[in-house]
């Protein structure tokens, strides 16, 4: 498995590029699957922890508004549960390693 990030560039110049986390199997005819919901703002940075059971990125809350801060997501591969870190920072989560 891989993880890639896709972005739809919209065609109006007021409109920022959407950018969603999919996971990509590397095997031949399997289907990439999305983690992200579609309705975040802009995503970057995913990663997998060590294990391979999570995956982790960077996300703000909504599209459009590039000033928000980004909050770190949390991924769990085997429930398809998330959560939401440092939503209290007053900063954004600039990279994760």
């Amino acid at each position: 498995m891989t993880l890639t990030t896709l972005t739809e560039h919209l065609n109006h110049p007021q409109f920022p590029s959407k950018v969603q986390v999919y996971i990509v199997p590397l095997k031949s005819g399997l289907v990439p699957r999305e983690l992200t919901t579609g309705r975040e703002g802009a995503t970057h940075s995913p990663v997998f922890s060590p294990d391979g059971r999570w995956v982790a990125w960077a996300e703000m809350s909504e599209d459009g508004y590039e000033s928000d801060r980004a909050v770190l997501v949390l991924y769990d591969l085997k429930t398809n549960k998330r959560w939401y870190l440092a939503q209290d920072w007053d900063r954004s989560v600039q990279s994760i390693e």
